[in-house]
C-alpha cells in the first residue's frame, strides 16, 4: 500500500484514541531485525502544523530510524492538515492525541518511548514533559526540534527539567554532515 524500501522495512497504518475520546491515523515502521535493544525503544514521531503522518519529515525519519533498527509510530494529531483552520487543532487540546499515542506504544510493549517532535509538535513534546512526573524513571526521553525559533529555543532552555530535553536549531540539522 504504501511501498518498501530496499532494506525491507513494510509500514502498517494503525489507529488510535486520544485521551479525550477522538481517533487518529498512525504509521508503524518496525525494524527488520526485531528483538534488539535499539528496536525495543520506540520513536514517536509527531508533525508540523498542518503536516501529516505520513509526509515529509515524519514519514522519512519513520523509515530512518527503522533502517537504524529503532521501531517508529508516526501519528496524526488534531493539528493535521487543515485542523487548525477549521478550528479542531487547538494546540493546549493536542496533548490528548499525545497521551492516546503513547498508550498505542505501551499496548504494544514499549518501555522506552522517544517523542521526537517537528515544529509545533516540538511544543507539544515539551508540555508533555513538564506535566508528566518521574519521566526518566518510567523510561521517556524528549527530543525537541524547533526549527528556526531562537527564542523559543531560549525561553524553553530556562524551564523545568530542560536538562531532559535536546534542544536544536534547524540549522543545526541541515549544516551538519
Amino acid at each position: 500500500m504504501f511501498g518498501r524500501d530496499e532494506h525491507g522495512i513494510e509500514p502498517e497504518l494503525d489507529t488510535f484514541h486520544s485521551s479525550d475520546g477522538h481517533t487518529w491515523d498512525a504509521l508503524w515502521m518496525e525494524p527488520k531485525h526485531r528483538g534488539t535493544a535499539k528496536a525495543n525503544t520506540i520513536f514517536l514521531i509527531v508533525h508540523g502544523l498542518l503536516g501529516n503522518y505520513l509526509s515529509g519529515v515524519p514519514r522519512r525519519a519513520a523509515f530512518e530510524l527503522a533502517r537504524a533498527g529503532y521501531t517508529a509510530l508516526s501519528v496524526n494529531t488534531r493539528l493535521a492538515n487543515y485542523g487548525v483552520v477549521y478550528g479542531g487543532g487547538l494546540l493546549h487540546q493536542a496533548t490528548h492525541d499525545l497521551d492516546g499515542a503513547f498508550e498505542l506504544a505501551r499496548s504494544r510493549g514499549f518501555q522506552k518511548i522517544v517523542l521526537l517532535g517537528y515544529g509545533i509538535p516540538a511544543i507539544l513534546a515539551i508540555v508533555l514533559a513538564l506535566r508528566t512526573r518521574g519521566l526518566r524513571p518510567m523510561g521517556y526521553r524528549v527530543i525537541a526540534f524547533l526549527d528556526n525559533e531562537p527564542g523559543n529555543l531560549a525561553a524553553i532552555a530556562k524551564g523545568t527539567n530542560a536538562d531532559e530535553i535536546l534542544l536544536l536549531h534547524a540549522d543545526t540539522i541541515f549544516l551538519s554532515p
